[in-house]
């Protein structure tokens, strides 16, 4: 009896943290759907790499088309590699509408469910401006930080190669960053076959003239991110490091992993209200530029106020830092 009470016991966070990704995916998918409707049906983002996928099934070369994207955007080349767009396959029989939608709410799901499980304390992720805004811009961001925490799929978030770094940097160790970078290099590989031109034509397509991008660490005060070294052992450096130094668009959709920096629940809710205030800031003021980077400050914060672990606490950040 004592036996079946444990095992009940010990799977009751499993239940739990199923419930809480299923109610999340649920939200997220109800709330995708519904302002996709708004705009007209439309994949939003998500159109490039969908309708790349469905073009390739055709026998077209994506990299070569400029008519990828919405009917309400500028035509615009494809960026995103091809692991990407194979991941991307599965959905192409659905409508944009419900293709995104769908995509978002098993990120979602994925994320929720390994938050719950290994970093509870980060579950007010979920309330953030970053977090949010990726669901109605149709971003890869939460599905990128799920592979942040994920070990073995880690190599995966070579689907947005900007966003790959943190998942080799935040690595516990130089060999499995190392192993993480290989898995890259064969996952990228290992896709030649479906198209052989893709990486030329790829790295053609990004080489050419775009949107403004934004280096944090190159503005006067984003520099004061490289003080976050000086706790390099600390993953949660590493990770803002990482995002802070490759070129992304001045936008919060993209730093849905800052959440995962502050190391307790109030933190972590300070955190989400902060990202909204800047949020709501960047928008009145048309300055999103200086709302990204004081996002990156305030994480900044957090992590350069997070006390020194003991050695039992150190363990602990021992064994996060070896699940992610």
């Amino acid at each position: 009896m004592h036996i079946i009470r444990k095992s009940l016991s010990s799977s009751h966070p499993q239940i739990r943290a199923l419930t809480a990704a299923f109610l999340t995916g649920i939200v997220v998918f109800g709330t995708s759907y519904y302002f996709r409707g708004l705009l007209g049906g439309h994949a939003g983002d998500f159109s490039w790499p969908l309708n790349g996928a469905r073009s390739l099934l055709i026998g077209n070369n994506p990299y070569k088309l400029t008519n990828l994207g919405p009917e309400t955007f500028p035509n615009d080349v494809l960026l995103y590699p091809m692991p990407a767009i194979i991941v991307v396959l599965p959905f192409t029989q659905l409508s944009d509408d419900l293709a995104v939608s769908t995509f978002l709410a098993i990120s979602s799901f994925l994320l929720a469910y390994t938050i719950h499980i290994k970093i509870p304390h980060c579950t007010p992720l979920f309330a953030s401006a970053p977090f949010w805004l990726c669901v109605l811009d149709a971003q890869w961001s939460i599905l990128l930080t799920f592979f942040l925490l994920s070990p073995f799929l880690a190599p995966l978030s070579v689907v947005k190669p900007p966003l790959a770094a943190a998942a080799v940097v935040v690595q516990p160790s130089v060999k499995r960053a190392l192993l993480v970078l290989i898995g890259m290099i064969i996952i990228c590989v290992m896709t030649i076959p479906v198209l052989y031109s893709w990486p030329f034509d790829w790295l053609e397509n990004i080489n050419q003239p775009r949107y403004h991008r934004l280096m944090v660490v190159t503005t006067i005060p984003g520099f004061l991110l490289f003080v976050a070294i000086i706790r390099w052992k600390d993953p949660g450096a590493r990770l803002l490091l990482a995002l802070a130094c490759f070129p992304q668009y001045p936008d919060f959709y993209d730093h849905v992993a800052l959440g995962l920096i502050p190391h307790t629940r109030k933190r972590s809710l300070i955190f989400a209200g902060i990202s909204w205030v800047l949020l709501i800031f960047s928008r009145l003021t048309e300055q999103r530029v200086w709302g990204v980077i004081a996002l990156y400050l305030v994480a900044l914060v957090f992590l350069m106020t997070k006390p020194a672990p003991n050695q039992t606490e150190a363990a602990k950040c021992e064994q996060i830092a070896t699940k992610m």
